[in-house]
């Protein structure tokens, strides 16, 4: 059992440790524990990790966007020049009329327009609709 005059003692060893231990964390600063530079350590590099992915990630969206309506596009334009070859081998040279034949047999996926421009001027598309940006 422990005695009574050995509490005091004991009770001055504690708080003595405890100012060090104050003394320490004042003059070194909190920013010097383990625990509070691992989780500045570890938010750092989830915020660097995170701040990079996003513009990649974008980067690689985009351009795989990009190369499928390039691939749609590049489609489309061989699709109307066999057609165009066809149509002048046939003694056809009215443009307006090669695209109004080429459009009544053409079928574009679902928000697709192709737009027919003719001397500068809008001639016609398919399907009739047009997109808002072009009802004028």
């Amino acid at each position: 059992m422990i005695s009574g005059k050995h509490k005091p003692h004991r009770a001055r060893e504690t708080a003595t440790r405890i100012q060090k231990t104050n003394y320490f964390l004042r003059k070194r600063g909190f920013f010097w524990e383990a625990r509070t530079r691992i989780l500045i350590w570890y938010t750092l590099l989830m915020v660097g990790f995170i701040g990079l992915s996003i513009p990649v990630f974008t980067q690689m969206v985009f351009r795989e966007v990009d190369s499928r309506v390039r691939g749609g596009l590049v489609g489309e334009i061989e699709s109307f020049e066999t057609f165009l070859k066809q149509e002048t081998a046939q003694g056809k040279t009215n443009l307006s009329d090669i695209f109004q034949n080429f459009m009544y047999r053409q079928l574009p996926e679902d928000d697709t327009f192709l737009i027919a421009i003719v001397d500068g001027r809008f001639d016609r598309s398919s399907p009739r609709g047009r997109p808002k940006v072009l009802d004028e």
